[in-house]
Formats: structure tokens, sequence, C-alpha cells
């Protein structure tokens, strides 16, 4: 298996991890000035007071309230995390996954018949003849070590609206088992009694993200803790197989095809802390 080299941190994920961190910095910050404007206005108070002040005295005030301050910061940063969470971002690496074409494509239900992934990218929900059709997804990320912790997976792709998806279910992103595609691939979903978070779905609900950012040239991503769940189980394995479907059996019975069109090859972005 080809081993991929780590693509080198980018600075978007440190930027939206450092995000609630700052947020809860800026509430600290603001409680200091609260309280050092308190302190001013006592100076403030006293030194109207017709009384005899030494430099010392005066001193003292500052170095109080500066030390108040660096205090105060400092509680902010250590309950914000930063101080343990700032190293792990900076050792985080990121692995773009490979797609794997010969056990990548599209099947359809009824006739179960397949579809290989190439430029000819069809739609994932019904055809024109009222089948519904999955996309099913083999990536390798075999690059990682064994020892890292997955952080963070994210699942992006464009796409075209195609027909009516409003009775559809929504759309998600589902581990499956196979070893191969092939005929019986439509109906590979996992049983109950499969472990390692296999049956951990993400959902775009409503399918508000589809619906808005299909036709607008954006980018469609799928990115939660279950995902990361699911890469992280099979990381021993360097593999993972994925479906894109929309749920309930999504079929609109109109004989013409209706779902999304995959205007990019979906991109399977992996990162981890070592």
């Amino acid at each position: 298996m080809r081993q991929m080299q780590p693509q080198a941190w980018q600075r978007e994920p440190f930027r939206q991890a450092l995000a609630p961190f700052s947020s809860r910095i800026l509430h600290f910050i603001e409680s200091a000035i609260q309280s050092v404007r308190k302190m001013i206005m006592f100076r403030e108070v006293i030194l109207a007071k017709p009384s005899v002040i030494s430099d010392k005295f005066r001193s003292d005030i500052k170095t109080a309230i500066l030390a108040g301050i660096i205090v105060m910061l400092g509680r902010a940063i250590i309950a914000a995390g930063l101080i343990t969470a700032i190293p792990e971002m900076l050792g985080t690496r990121q692995v773009q996954a490979k797609v794997v074409t010969r056990q990548s494509g599209y099947a359809t239900s009824v006739d179960k018949s397949l579809a290989p992934l190439n430029n000819n990218l069809q739609i994932i929900g019904d055809d024109d003849q009222d089948r519904q059709v999955k996309l099913f997804l083999t990536y390798n990320f075999g690059s990682i070590p064994e020892y890292a912790k997955i952080s963070r997976a994210r699942l992006s792709f464009k796409c075209t609206l195609k027909g009516d998806i409003s009775g559809f279910g929504d759309l998600s992103v589902h581990r499956v088992a196979f070893d191969d595609y092939s005929e019986g691939i439509f109906d590979s979903f996992p049983v109950d009694n499969m472990t390692n978070n296999i049956r951990a779905r993400i959902f775009l609900v409503g399918n508000a993200p589809i619906l808005s950012g299909c036709n607008a040239d954006q980018t469609i991503d799928f990115s939660n803790e279950a995902l990361a769940q699911i890469v992280e189980s099979q990381k021993g394995d360097g593999k993972i197989n994925l479906v894109v479907y929309f749920e309930d059996k999504s079929i609109l019975a109109n004989q013409q095809a209706d779902g999304i069109q995959i205007d990019t090859l979906p991109q399977l972005d992996v990162s981890y802390t070592r």
C-alpha cells in the first residue's frame, strides 16, 4: 500500500479550533477591564482628598493593578484550555485520503445495477426509472500512524440539484462493510451486532445546505465527531468504506432523475494528532 505524506497543517482548522477559546478570553478580559476601572475610580477618589500620597504608594497601586490583570489573563488562558490546546493544535497533521476507484461507484435498487466511479458522475437519489441510487466510496488513508488520534474528518464535494428532493430523507453518510464493489453492494449495510461505531451517521438535517449550496458552487461539508470516530475505528485497516445516500429509500415516482449530481469527487480530509 503506497504511503501518502501528511500535508502541512493549515491555518483555517486552527482558526476554527481557536474561536471558542477566544470568546472565553474576551469575556475574562472584559471582567478584568471592569475591575481595573473600579480600581482607577477608587484611586481618583483617594487622590481627590487633601492628603499626601508617597510615590512609593502610587507605585504599589500601579503594581497591584498590573498584577491583577496578569492573574486574570492567566486564569482566562487556563480556563479556556489554551495551555494544553495550543501545543496539540501545533502538532496536528492532515491527510487527504485517496479514493480506491475499483471499490467505488454507484449502485441502484431493484436490479442492483452498477455504475463505476469515473468522470461521468451520476445522481444520488433516484434515476429516470425511479430506482434509488447510492454512492459507495472506499478511501485509503494508510499513512496515519497507528498511535495517532483522529481529531477531525471532513467529507466535502460540490453538487448540482436535479429534479425534486423535497420529499427525500436527509442526505447521509454511513459506514458500510464490503470487500468488493459488486451486485450485492446496494444492501451492504451493517447489522446490529457490528461494533466500532460502524452505524454512526452524519445527517444534513432537512437538506438545507444542499438546497442552498448545490447550485451556488459552494462546497458541501460533512464534518462532526461521529465521522471522526468512524475513521478512528478503521485507522488500523488504513481504509474505510462509506455510502452517501438519501435516507428512507427516497424515490419520487415521476420517471425522471431526482437528487444531486456530484460535480467533484468527494474528498475525505483527515486531521490527527501525534
